[in-house]
């Protein structure tokens, strides 16, 4: 599939206008959402004051976006862009690429490429940046921009000086900190905290992360390799992930558990104060705001949960990914679902 999108966000920017930012194999493609709404309108102007008189072929709408942005072009390669994050005080959007020069830093008043950062072009390692593209970036309300990507590190940054403030390696920092990973040995959802050591040769990656102001859940998958993880038989599974919560005002690691699956998607919702988590196994999980233990589950439609998001004003919350439905909840309920293909 051509022009595959990873991300869909709004965002309200510096003129108080409603932005809609889509990502993806385009790079990044900004539109007013006031474009979409008159759109709409002239389509129901057509028909009746509502869509039940609509063709039975979804109407496509054609707008014009204000602005697009694109990453360095590689020779005969897609660059895309799999996530972005909105900084509203400078006015600033962060998009974390699929290429050397990880994330990048563009000022939505002047739509001008400021720079990038985090990424191996200039240099790798701890010190420098990410060994590997990412597939995350968000910005936090002190001017911070945390990445995660496929080498498993997690980096705090300066945004505004595109400056390292300091690098994490989530496997090592759950190695080294095993009292700090809940032990559910019993629950064949997770593994033993004597069991959360990898194997030479496992790879981490830090898939998702979002946050309520005070903790920051990060989530992501592992690549066992031929002999699993260790401590586990050699039919154990290929992959397995983790969900680990930070103290964000310390930056600290507090607590994590490895599960089964790779997490994809991780989101806050205010509304039941609880992170949810979407992996590859039909159901989304409940998890305590505060340490990485799971207090519910819940079903989903998809067979692979790749993104969730929880509307700021009521509360619902959709969940979506393979199988062409996205499923929609309501506390921990599910209410209805939506077909996309």
């Amino acid at each position: 599939m051509d022009n595959v999108l990873y991300d869909v966000q709004f965002v309200q920017n510096s003129n108080s206008e409603k932005l809609l930012i889509v990502s993806g194999d385009p790079g990044v493609i900004i539109y007013k959402w006031s474009d979409f709404g008159r759109a709409i309108q002239a389509i129901k102007d057509q028909h009746t004051t509502d869509f039940e008189s609509l063709p039975n072929e979804t109407p496509i709408i054609d707008i014009t976006p204000i602005t697009s942005f694109h990453p360095h072009p590689f020779p005969a390669e897609n660059i895309e862009i799999n996530s972005t994050s909105y900084d509203s005080i400078n006015n600033l959007l962060y998009g974390a690429a699929g290429d050397g020069f990880g994330c990048y830093q563009w000022d939505l008043d002047t739509q001008k490429l400021l720079g990038t950062f985090g990424g191996s072009v200039g240099g790798r390692g701890m010190n420098k940046g990410h060994a590997d593209y990412l597939h995350v970036v968000k910005t936090l309300s002190d001017g911070v921009v945390i990445t995660g990507g496929e080498d498993g590190n997690l980096g705090f940054w300066n945004g505004k000086e595109r400056k390292l403030i300091q690098m994490y390696n989530i496997q090592s920092t759950m190695d080294n900190k095993k009292a700090l990973v809940s032990g559910q040995s019993s629950n064949r959802g997770f593994l033993s905290n004597t069991s959360t050591t990898w194997n030479n040769g496992s790879r981490l990656w830090v898939s998702s992360m979002d946050t309520n102001g005070n903790w920051l859940s990060i989530c992501g998958g592992a690549e066992n390799g031929n002999n699993g993880l260790a401590g586990r038989s050699s039919s154990a599974p290929a992959t397995s992930g983790f969900m680990t919560l930070w103290h964000l005002p310390t930056r600290s690691f507090t607590s994590g558990c490895v599960t089964r699956e790779s997490i994809n998607a991780v989101a806050y919702n205010p509304y039941l104060d609880l992170f949810v988590t979407g992996a590859n196994e039909g159901r989304i999980s409940y998890w305590d705001p505060t340490k990485a233990a799971r207090v519910g589950r819940a079903w989903c439609t998809p067979s692979s949960t790749y993104a969730l998001s929880v509307s700021p004003k009521s509360g619902l919350m959709v969940a979506g990914g393979c199988g062409g439905m996205l499923d929609c909840f309501v506390d921990r309920v599910k209410v209805s679902q939506l077909r996309y293909s």
